[in-house]
């Protein structure tokens, strides 16, 4: 869908997101408004589904809802924790892939680092 978007010529905001915790309810209360679900799926297990929602009356925006469950919640929760005391310098960060797959040691110990 953000390539189709590129490709029509838009720039800028491509899609907005809404981040929730009543995935399921807010796609049926979509599907059944009319909306058409151009892309879903879901990102570290069931707890981690979204869907890209198409926006005809306005082709230059998408409308994205995500479940911020399982391991979605526990890399935001990272992100969350790292800024916190985030100094603006090193604007890049990389995560490690045993924190994305919810490595309670790992996280321990990346705690007590941002601590």
């Amino acid at each position: 869908m953000y390539r189709d978007f590129l490709d029509a010529g838009h720039a800028r905001v491509q899609h907005i997101a809404y981040w929730n915790d009543s995935f399921q309810e807010l796609h049926d209360r979509a599907v059944a408004a009319g909306f058409t679900v151009g892309q879903e799926g879901q990102i570290g297990g069931a707890d981690g589904r979204f869907a890209y929602l198409e926006t005809e009356h306005h082709p230059a925006s998408v409308v994205e809802i995500s479940d911020v469950g399982g391991t979605k919640k526990f890399v935001f929760d990272l992100i969350k924790l790292a800024t916190a005391n985030w100094d603006g310098s090193s604007p890049i960060q990389e995560i490690d892939a045993s924190l994305i797959r919810g490595d309670p040691t790992a996280l321990a110990e990346i705690m007590e680092v941002l601590a």
